[in-house]
């Protein structure tokens, strides 16, 4: 008798050691499923926030070289030569850079340049779109 129920107690716990692997690979499996998926969207967001920074040095180095210019020639036609760094030209797909001077006549004379940088973060996505904006003015009369 003692040897009967030792035999029914090895059979059962093979069955149960059966059943016990494969939950052990299904929650395997489904690990394996959600690290994969959190390490895709982890690179993308990296891929994009690099691509944001790359896009906000971009339109801060065209700026910088605007505002390097003298007042008359502040001109859309001579801001359109600008071009982002090859690094940008390299990660920001299908990219468009332009920019808008605008004469205010308000009480002091101005100029308002608008820099807008638009690229594709993959190539089917939506385009996003960046915007600087600065208002220069002439410092012709004013005295220190």
């Amino acid at each position: 008798m003692l040897l009967h129920s030792r035999q029914h107690t090895v059979r059962s716990r093979n069955g149960s050691l059966l059943l016990e692997c494969v939950a052990g690979l299904v929650a395997l499996g489904i690990a394996l499923v959600v690290i994969s998926r959190t390490t895709q969207t982890i690179d993308r967001q990296w891929r994009l926030t690099t691509q944001e920074r790359l896009a906000a040095e971009t339109l801060d180095n065209a700026m910088e070289l605007a505002l390097a210019l003298d007042w008359g020639d502040i001109t859309a036609e001579r801001l359109a030569d600008i071009q982002p760094p090859p690094q940008a030209i390299e990660r920001l797909h299908r990219w468009s850079l332009s920019v808008e001077v605008a004469e205010e006549a308000t009480p002091i004379t101005g100029k308002r340049l608008q820099f807008v940088l638009t690229w594709r973060p993959t190539p089917a996505a939506e385009p996003l779109r960046r915007t600087l904006t600065t208002w220069v003015y002439s410092v012709e009369g004013v005295e220190p």
